[in-house]
């Protein structure tokens, strides 16, 4: 009878303890905002279009860092490599478009848009923020 008892709960707790995510996972439900998804978008037109055009190396996250000591705090947020402006030029175009103005090379090299901000001077340096040239026309 023991031994049924502890199938019973393990039954029982193994759904509970399955649904447990890590921390670090709650910034995967930043992962459905429209930038994302629009940037994902644009990017399997792009590999539809452009010859050659690898999309893994072109990032459609978002991502936001905080970190804090007693008197200060950090916070960097990244953004996908297309944003929303980008991201519907690209959809809206024809793959002759695409490819005659040049969208496909400067798609293939945009990097994440990366902003930081730091409430004193007491943070830590973090790196510059990042843009690129706009990617459609």
């Amino acid at each position: 009878m023991l031994i049924h008892l502890k199938w019973f709960s393990l039954l029982v707790l193994l759904p509970l303890l399955l649904s447990v995510r890590p921390a670090h996972a709650a910034d995967d439900d930043d992962n459905y905002r429209s930038d994302v998804l629009y940037c994902e978008e644009a990017l399997g037109k792009l590999a539809e279009c452009c010859p050659s055009f690898v999309t893994s190396e072109v990032a459609c996250t978002y991502e936001r860092r905080e970190s804090s000591g007693c008197d200060w705090s950090t916070t960097v947020t990244v953004r996908p490599a297309f944003n929303d402006a980008e991201s519907r030029c690209i959809l809206a175009s024809t793959c002759q478009v695409l490819v005659g103005s040049g969208v496909c090379p400067r798609a293939q090299v945009a990097t994440d848009y990366v902003s930081a901000h730091r409430s004193s001077i007491d943070a830590p340096e973090v790196g510059p923020d990042s843009n690129h040239a706009a990617v459609c026309p």
